[in-house]
């Protein structure tokens, strides 16, 4: 079941099984209506009876340029994307919800592995936000590939040095130039464990993404 842009709203059973799948999975009202076609007030009583409701309610959702705020998120978005991309129906068309939660539970899965705690994590609501803008094309959001081989994000209105996160972390030449002058530090080695961790895992496990990237 996926988020398309339809001249025909889902059927009522489709739309319920949808909104208590989203709900239990932790997305938030908005995101619910925008896929269901489902009223606020029927989503909240669905939220109400639901035994394991998830998330958030309510709260307006951020733009893909103030999600990707800093260096590790653009290496922790760009990682939700590249497993969304590889199991996702028709990503450049849709929003797959189900392929979306099991990629950012997947990320998920990598992150608490390797920081056990010491993060803040991109939320589902964010992942919702860079999957849809990464279906909406025009360069909301891109994916581009760096010499160096790893798939990066970049998106409109940007607010960081748009370039490779792992070239950036470990100062060799790459997209473009690192972002900082700093040392190598424990965070920058974690950094790169969880990009190099999440990559080999989806190689083996998932084809290469059937989606174009952008190359440098």
């Amino acid at each position: 079941m996926s988020y398309v842009p339809r001249k025909k709203k889902l059927r009522r059973h489709e739309a319920t099984d949808l909104a208590l799948y989203m709900i239990d999975a932790g997305f938030q009202n908005s995101i619910i209506q925008l896929c269901t076609g489902l009223s606020e007030t029927m989503i909240r009583a669905y939220r109400d009876g639901a035994d394991n409701a998830g998330g958030t309610s309510a709260g307006r959702l951020k733009t893909a340029a103030r999600i990707l705020t800093n260096r590790l998120r653009v290496v922790h978005g760009g990682l939700i994307i590249n497993a969304y991309v590889r199991i996702a129906d028709n990503p450049e068309t849709c929003v797959d919800i189900y392929a979306l939660t099991s990629a950012y539970h997947m990320y998920l899965d990598i992150v608490d592995d390797i920081y056990r705690g010491g993060i803040k994590p991109i939320t589902l609501n964010e992942a919702f936000v860079l999957a849809r803008d990464y279906r909406c094309g025009g360069g909301a959001l891109e994916v581009v590939r760096c010499r160096c081989g790893t798939d990066y994000l970049v998106v409109a209105d940007q607010r960081i040095v748009a370039g490779c996160p792992l070239c950036s972390m470990s100062g060799t030449s790459g997209s473009a130039p690192p972002t900082d002058h700093r040392h190598p530090s424990t965070r920058d080695d974690k950094d790169r464990d969880t990009l190099s961790h999440f990559i080999s895992l989806l190689q083996g496990a998932f084809p290469a993404p059937r989606s174009t990237v952008r190359f440098t």
